[in-house]
């Protein structure tokens, strides 16, 4: 278990009063934002991290990585491809099929939209995957749910620690370009779920305003390393 995280910002009256409209709930979005971004970064990078651990179980597997090659990380065809021997390697080791699931970078994800010739988003073929229109085109590839997300340890070794973290989310990968996995590969402890409080009475009083705080207490860490994979642009 990691140590509380907050996140907080103090709202003075005058400037509310000055400013004629009120900024609380904008803050306190804003502050729930930071949260969950603290929150997902770290099941990422479990995950990614996951997907080179031994198992803990004898006899079992631990994760695996496919390679799309070096450079290929925004390669539509390739990392199609890559979802293809991740679903293989996922069948092998009898994960489930419900609760697969990628998450791949915004830039990854549009460029697998968009790569309508290499017949990825077929229109006679499978039009329930969406629309160009909406950008939302494709929903799933081999039977693995498609996500994006600005929190995907993209390209990047992440190796410095942050005081306060009790487990270790150090991860020194640099050429991760996608998370495939089952729900089973790692898992989620939370003490204090996000929350949000706002400071009153003598507190106001005094300082002539409140603190808008965001607090979380969670840790993560791996389980199932065997059905944990990443795509490697190596």
């Amino acid at each position: 278990m990691d140590d509380l995280l907050v996140a907080s910002q103090f709202t003075y009256d005058l400037d509310e009063v000055l400013s004629q409209y009120s900024t609380r709930s904008e803050i306190s979005k804003q502050i729930g934002e930071a949260l969950a971004t603290h929150y997902d970064t770290r099941i990422a990078k479990v995950l990614d991290i996951a997907s080179r651990e031994a198992s803990v179980v004898t006899g079992e597997p631990g994760g695996f990585e496919v390679s799309i090659g070096a450079g290929n990380q925004l390669n539509a065809q390739k990392i199609v491809d890559g979802f293809f021997e991740a679903a293989s390697v996922l069948d092998e080791r009898s994960a489930p099929q419900e609760g697969r699931s990628a998450v791949l970078s915004p830039r990854q994800y549009h460029s697998l939209v968009s790569s309508v010739d290499t017949n990825i988003l077929n229109r006679d073929l499978g039009n329930s995957q969406g629309d160009l229109n909406s950008g939302k085109g494709l929903v799933s590839i081999a039977g693995i749910r498609i996500y994006k997300s600005n929190n995907l340890p993209f390209m990047a070794a992440y190796n410095s620690a942050v005081t306060g973290e009790n487990n270790d989310y150090a991860d020194a990968n640099a050429t991760c370009c996608g998370l495939i996995f089952h729900r089973e590969a790692a898992g989620v402890v939370e003490a204090i779920a996000p929350s949000i409080e706002t400071t009153s009475g003598d507190f106001h009083v005094q300082y002539q305003g409140d603190l808008i705080v965001g607090k979380l207490a969670c840790g993560v860490g791996s389980l199932r390393t065997s059905v944990a994979g990443s795509l490697q642009a190596q």
